[in-house]
């Protein structure tokens, strides 16, 4: 009996320990959360605003961002809206928005640039001239790439159970959820197929947090209607 109670005892004391490891993680991450992937999200949407891009990922029905690939990304925009997205991140208004982003946030993406002489105004002078491909390339994997590998580390510890999303939830699912559009056009475009799929954990997070936030909604609207009832 005495074996039996102290075995336990030990398995109880083993369990508290790690339900307490699994919240101090989710708190460390919550912290990790908002130095590297909170704290570029006003810069990504400025650019995807100033450039014209939000107008074509606003008509993804987000509850439809289940697969997050190719073949899904063709069902949820049309070809023309593909060509668009594609064309803007080659338009002088996605250029310009990009450099306004790394100077507005301080994002210290490298952005290559040349000094060339001109004749301004009749008199020579020092003009930095951008190489455009330098500038797209920067704005990938200086920022989305980024924020998506970070978003991927976050997402793999509660997908894994190493930390208690439950602890984080109700502090960064808005946000989390409310960026994820601008992010889906990249994933789904890397995932050709169905099988070695990019950003899976982050994927997982995304579908397990809208699933929860669209069954507290209903929840609260039939709490509000019993309410009226009475």
């Amino acid at each position: 009996i005495v074996a039996v109670w102290q075995y336990y005892l030990s398995r109880k004391s083993t369990k508290i320990d790690l339900e307490l490891s699994q919240v101090q993680r989710a708190i460390d991450l919550s912290e990790y959360y908002k130095d590297n992937i909170l704290i570029y999200l006003p810069a990504i949407k400025y650019v995807f605003d100033q450039s014209g891009a939000t107008k074509i990922l606003d008509t993804i029905h987000t509850e439809s961002m289940q697969r997050f690939d190719k073949a899904e990304l063709e069902r949820l925009l049309t070809p023309n809206q593909i060509k668009g997205l594609q064309q803007l991140q080659k338009s002088s208004d996605f250029l310009k928005a990009v450099l306004e982003a790394n100077d507005i946030y301080n994002l210290k993406m490298n952005i290559r640039g040349e000094e060339e002489e001109q004749i301004v105004a009749g008199k020579k002078k020092r003009v930095l001239k951008i190489d455009s491909t330098s500038v797209s390339i920067a704005f990938m994997s200086n920022l989305i790439n980024r924020v998506l590998n970070n978003m991927e580390y976050f997402a793999l510890h509660f997908r894994h159970f190493t930390a208690d999303e439950s602890v984080v939830y109700q502090s960064l699912h808005q946000t989390y959820i409310k960026f994820m559009p601008y992010f889906y056009y990249y994933i789904a475009r890397a995932n050709e197929n169905s099988t070695d799929k990019l950003y899976t954990n982050v994927i997982w997070l995304y579908g397990s947090w809208k699933s929860k936030s669209i069954s507290k909604n209903e929840e609260h609207a039939e709490n509000a209607d019993s309410l009226i009832d009475v």
